[in-house]
């Protein structure tokens, strides 16, 4: 996907920008990063809280190798493919990577929330799929 393919496929969900990133692009919203398209694929952030509910749906995380040859796990996984088609479920995930990407931006020393995340002061809209 292209860059204005990408922010027509959130569209739907909540307005992002695009830029490019390490020959893919980074995609961001209120709360920041919270997502990556690398060779045609999507994935995004996950932390401690929501990983459970991207193994559970059968998500794998992105991973790349490094100069050394070892293996480098990111904490973004694979968009599951129900969401490609159905903006409910995908706006079900992208809140549950806005909810990782805050918290990212909350544990960073020195970064205030309103730094990192503009005004936003309400948290995503709760989703149901940790109780799956």
């Amino acid at each position: 996907m292209d860059r204005d393919a990408l922010a027509e496929f959130f569209a739907p969900v909540l307005p992002v920008s695009v830029r490019p990133m390490f020959g893919g692009f980074g995609i961001y919203g209120p709360a920041g990063i919270f997502a990556i398209a690398v060779d045609g694929a999507l994935f995004l952030k996950v932390d401690a809280e929501t990983r459970p509910a991207w193994l559970a749906a059968g998500c794998t995380a992105f991973t790349y190798e490094k100069a050394a040859g070892q293996q480098a796990v990111m904490s973004y996984f694979s968009l599951p493919e129900a969401a490609y088609d159905d903006p409910d479920i995908l706006a079900e995930w992208v809140a549950l990577a806005q909810d990782a990407a805050r918290r990212a931006g909350l544990k960073r020393p020195g970064t205030s929330p309103g730094k990192r995340a503009g005004k936003l002061t309400k948290p995503a809209r709760s989703v149901s799929l940790l109780r799956r």
